[in-house]
């Protein structure tokens, strides 16, 4: 079986991430104080493979960059918006598991304004395969990388504001720990895992996760296959209707409703609900193996296939 890749949403991808592209365009108490320690890059590649964009280079007497344009699985992230967020309001990073509160938003909303000068807009596909990123100064304390993926592509950070980039916003991906200026390794490289922004207004293809509201409808769109559902911390929910296939957008309905009623049954074997998680494959994305992508057309799939040829996704609902 591949490793899991976990994924802990909740309100964080509702409102921070669009909330983040709209005060990129802030002001910074930052600006006159540059880094001049060690450098920090940012791997790309590894960002560029999981996004189904191929670079000639992977691929013996191939010229051409093959990039997964939008299709009935998969939605084309065009630009990367990455940085350094400056982190002042809490003593611990901010995470894709954080609830977020009245007084959260506002504390990031403040973090965001102070870090513009981190952040820059790549363009996607790149044949860069690293991107060097600027530094917060050594009295900054605290900050941590953040990759956000775009639908759109911006000329300008300040253009993130504006009508036509609404709902850009459908990967994004944080650093699990705060670094620091002075201790960055000269050259040092780190790789960051993109996403899906189930929760944001404009959710792309592949999602699959329940609200962060316990009682609204899961968030589901396709291409994505569902192999299971956990509760509180990982008790396995047992169904015999795994796999739920979401191949086609008319699937998403008979999903939703499967989902609802699972989430349904759960709440009435426990006290109470702290957390609903939804595994995840999807044969349809083509930075998948091919003996993955191979099972896509299958009608009588298995979960065991899928975990066998897939790689897995836990999207975590916290309540």
């Amino acid at each position: 079986m591949k490793s899991k890749n976990p994924v802990y949403l909740n309100k964080l991808g509702n409102g921070v991430i669009p909330l983040f592209l709209l005060l990129l365009v802030g002001c910074s108490e930052w600006n006159d104080n540059p880094a001049d320690n060690g450098k920090l890059f940012l791997d790309l590649s590894s960002i560029q493979r999981k996004l189904g964009i191929l670079m000639p280079e992977k691929r013996l007497n191939e010229k051409n960059v093959i990039v997964p344009e939008d299709t009935a699985s998969t939605t084309e992230v065009k630009a990367l918006v990455v940085g350094a967020l400056v982190v002042t309001s809490r003593n611990t990073p901010y995470t894709r598991d954080i609830a977020l509160s009245g007084a959260v938003e506002e504390s990031m909303k403040t973090d965001l304004q102070n870090s513009v000068d981190f952040f820059k807009i790549v363009r996607l596909p790149t044949a860069d395969k690293t991107i060097m990123l600027k530094l917060p100064p050594s009295t900054a304390e605290n900050w941590q990388p953040i990759v956000v993926g775009l639908r759109t592509v911006p000329e300008l950070l300040e253009n993130l504001a504006d009508n036509n980039h609404e709902d850009s916003d459908i990967y994004y991906g944080f650093s699990s720990k705060f670094y620091k200026t002075d201790n960055i390794n000269n050259n040092e490289i780190i790789k960051l895992t993109l996403f899906r922004n189930c929760l944001g207004d404009a959710p792309p293809k592949g999602c699959a996760s329940f609200d962060s509201s316990i009682d609204k409808n899961p968030i589901v769109k396709a291409s994505v296959e569902i192999i299971g559902v956990t509760y509180n911390g990982g008790t396995v929910y047992s169904s015999s209707s795994f796999p739920i296939l979401i191949h086609q957008s008319t699937d998403e309905t008979v999903a939703v409703t499967s989902l609802s009623s699972i989430r349904d049954q759960i709440k009435l074997l426990v006290t109470s609900v702290s957390d609903l998680t939804i595994q995840t494959t999807h044969s349809g994305n083509p930075a998948e193996s091919a003996a993955c992508q191979a099972l896509y057309t299958s009608s009588s799939l298995t979960v065991e296939q899928l975990k066998a040829a897939c790689e897995i996704q836990e999207n975590k609902i916290k309540f």
